[in-house]
């Protein structure tokens, strides 16, 4: 019986032991893991917020910042006064050091969720840094919080481990069965302690993580990757599909950005003043280099001779035609002909053999890609571009050098008409000085009539006087 008794007492102590340590780690990871989470709203809540005064449209307030605020002050309210969160049940904090850090936490998360939505309406995200006080003091408070429940954790698996030798002392003495079981129990124990611990290291390089990807993205970097810890991680999920739209608007705002200053440039070459010749070199050397060509020719359609119109080259950049060895093209000749009569831009990712060579220092190489733009305006087309390169060309590249094509169209049909208006004025002040000098040689011929109509009529005047005379003296003599 006294056996029995003592094996009753034993296994009673056994058990009480190992319910202490069981209760101490329950406790100590639903307020860890409590506390975890409260830290993840937080944060989540600041960052966004941070996003919002950067100007980020796809950050909704309600549920990025004030949301997340509000979940983080019921998780705080619920580890002060009790209630049911994740699947545990919470007790009131009774030990004052623990109560007065979750109250302190609770009314600063309060107070930092007004000082955030006093934000909404900021424009410069400098001001977020008047809220660090008040989250760097629910930060300490958290942490000091993680430091009690893991000094009370450890100081009753201490008692609790006292007790569990003294037991295994007791059982190897007198109860070698019993003594197995305890060991069993003992191996459980740590493999659950190992187990939390993996797990809080897990989710503290898992917080590290997601700091630097954060940061990261702030600053502009949009490469850095960030590994979900599973399909269940929606956090991370969230993070990584921001990251990608962000990164999408990022690059479609820079080949804007590239396009607007491009025709802004062109623009300026367009508008310059100087001779036909200056500018069809400004031009074909500018598309060139903005679009990393390597050559690039201009071809302007000449109908001087209106029976057989044709391209003439007028302007080349790094650029050895083997194919034609004048500056003069046919109509439908060639790649450059064919597109100025299908008046569609042509784009080669397979250049004929000896179509085209780019040359340099090192000798010759057959370019990748050929992309023949018309310079068409209001479905007529001026000339041609010519461009060859050894990198292909993306969507928007093209579509830049046809807005390109299509001002340099205008600028050259503007070019002709001045000519032309130029060349009728010329034959036309030509004309105005020709009947200037037969006028004067007319007014001349005049004066020179008068003067000898005026000679005529003196005569007259002198013979119809001699006349008279003669018939007076008849008269006189007759008498």
């Amino acid at each position: 019986m006294v056996l029995v008794a003592a094996g009753l007492c034993l296994a009673a102590m056994v058990y009480v032991s190992y319910g202490r340590s069981a209760s101490a780690f329950e406790l100590k990871e639903k307020y860890s893991v409590l506390l975890a989470q409260t830290r993840n709203n937080l944060e989540y809540a600041r960052w966004h917020a941070e996003l919002q005064l950067r100007g980020k449209s796809d950050v909704v307030f309600s549920r990025d910042v004030d949301g997340k605020m509000a979940a983080a002050i019921s998780l705080l309210k619920i580890a002060y006064e009790g209630g049911t969160a994740m699947q545990w049940q919470f007790e009131h904090i009774e030990n004052e050091e623990a109560g007065v850090l979750l109250k302190t936490a609770w009314v600063e998360a309060e107070k930092l969720r007004d000082q955030l939505l006093q934000l909404q309406t900021a424009s410069d995200a400098n001001e977020l840094a008047t809220v660090g006080p008040t989250y760097q003091l629910i930060a300490d408070n958290l942490s000091k919080l993680d430091q009690h429940f893991a000094a009370a954790y450890r100081e009753k698996q201490t008692v609790s481990a006292g007790m569990m030798w003294l037991v295994v002392t007791l059982l190897i003495c007198g109860f070698s069965a019993l003594a197995i079981i305890v060991y069993r129990q003992t191996l459980t124990y740590q493999q659950r302690t190992a187990s939390y611990e993996t797990r809080l290291q897990g989710e503290a390089k898992r917080s590290e993580q997601t700091t630097r990807f954060m940061e990261a993205i702030s600053s502009g970097n949009f490469d850095i990757e960030l590994t979900a810890t599973g399909d269940d991680d929606t956090v991370t999920h969230t993070l990584i599909a921001m990251r990608d739209k962000l990164k999408e608007n990022a690059e479609t705002e820079q080949r804007r950005t590239w396009a607007n200053t491009g025709l802004a440039q062109i623009g300026e070459i367009l508008r310059a003043t100087g001779s036909a010749t200056d500018l069809y070199d400004n031009i074909i050397r500018f598309i060139v280099k903005y679009s990393r060509s390597n050559q690039g020719g201009l071809f302007v359609f000449n109908d001087d001779d209106e029976q057989h119109p044709h391209l003439d080259l007028v302007a080349c950049y790094a650029f050895e035609r083997k194919k034609f060895l004048t500056k003069k093209l046919n109509l439908g000749d060639g790649i450059v002909g064919q597109c100025f009569q299908e008046r569609q831009r042509i784009y080669l990712t397979e250049v004929p053999e000896e179509y085209i060579q780019i040359t340099s220092g090192l000798g010759g190489a057959k370019p990748t890609t050929l992309l023949v733009v018309p310079l068409k305006v209001n479905d007529q087309v001026h000339g041609v571009i010519e461009l060859a390169s050894f990198h292909k060309y993306a969507d928007h590249e093209i579509e830049l050098i046809e807005k390109f094509a299509e001002s340099v169209g205008s600028t050259i049909a503007a070019v002709k008409t001045n000519e032309r208006t130029r060349e009728l004025l010329e034959q036309t002040q030509q004309q105005a000085e020709e009947m200037k000098s037969q006028e004067e040689e007319m007014r001349q011929n005049m004066e020179e009539l008068s003067a000898t109509q005026e000679e005529m009529l003196r005569k007259e005047r002198e013979y119809i006087n001699r006349i008279a005379e003669l018939e007076t003296r008849v008269g006189e003599n007759v008498g």
